[in-house]
């Protein structure tokens, strides 16, 4: 039977990006606080990497020089081409997939969109690891780097102390270390992801047939599922299953306990 993924393409996409520091004046080395109005120059957006999960290339997009001094009055630079790219990107996909994406990537990008006149990306389904980490495990650190060693997938890449402070002074080499460092995430993110995957348990589906009476994986597609007991609820009782080719559980059947047989 051939099982193709859900239209249009259920399409993963990974995704990351790096941040600029706010710059603020200040009157001390440690301020109490400090108010919105000493803001000389907000925070931009200054790479953004992306990876489809059937692509072996990691995409990049980063922020431009600008002599706009009211797109930025200190650093020189705009990212506006950078949040274009994440709409158009961002918008293909069906799966959206960060680590801790869902309260900073992605909240970061939309007060960006907000800010450009973009309209909203439509709504689609995000699985955050940084999420998955604290619910399913409990990891000594639920940082991307720990986790990548731990699983013995890899780790995030090294980076010289100031990286962010030479980047915004534009000194020769650092951006390229920034976008190295930015796509070495994606794809630590990526193999971090494929460990997590069979325990995800709200994981959408990624695949269906027109043959509702034949099962499959959603998680990766495989026909290759083995009966492994019963789930038991209050009234009723449903087949388990699990996937050979990725590990995942699900469910099959549903019957009623008094239709239960040793078949």
């Amino acid at each position: 039977m051939n099982y193709n993924q859900a239209p249009p393409g259920a399409r993963v996409l990974f995704w990351d990006i790096e941040n600029s520091p706010i710059i603020c004046c200040s009157w001390s080395l440690y301020p109490e606080s400090l108010n919105h109005s000493d803001i000389l120059e907000d925070w931009k957006i200054i790479s953004a990497a992306l990876k489809w999960e059937d692509s072996n290339e990691v995409e990049t997009s980063f922020w431009q020089p600008t002599s706009d001094r009211e797109i930025s009055p200190v650093l020189g630079k705009d990212d506006s081409r950078v949040i274009r790219k994440l709409h158009s990107i961002l918008s293909q996909a069906d799966v959206l997939i960060g680590h801790n994406a869902d309260k900073f990537d992605w909240k970061k990008f939309q007060a960006r969109c907000v800010q450009l006149g973009l309209d909203p990306v439509a709504p689609r389904a995000m699985i955050d690891t940084l999420k998955v980490a604290r619910k399913e495990f409990k990891f000594t650190s639920n940082r991307l780097d720990y986790i990548g060693q731990y699983l013995g997938v890899g780790r995030k890449l090294e980076t010289p102390k100031g990286l962010h402070k030479d980047v915004i002074h534009s000194v020769p080499g650092s951006l390229k270390i920034m976008l190295d460092y930015n796509k070495q995430d994606v794809l630590l993110l990526e193999a971090i992801y494929k460990k997590l995957k069979p325990y995800i348990r709200n994981h959408p589906s990624l695949y269906h047939s027109k043959d509702k009476d034949h099962q499959h994986c959603p998680k990766c597609g495989s026909e290759a599922l083995t009966k492994q007991g019963w789930r038991l609820l209050k009234t009723t009782i449903q087949r388990r299953l699990q996937c050979k080719g990725c590990g995942s559980w699900m469910t099959g059947k549903t019957v009623a306990r008094a239709n239960l047989t040793a078949s």
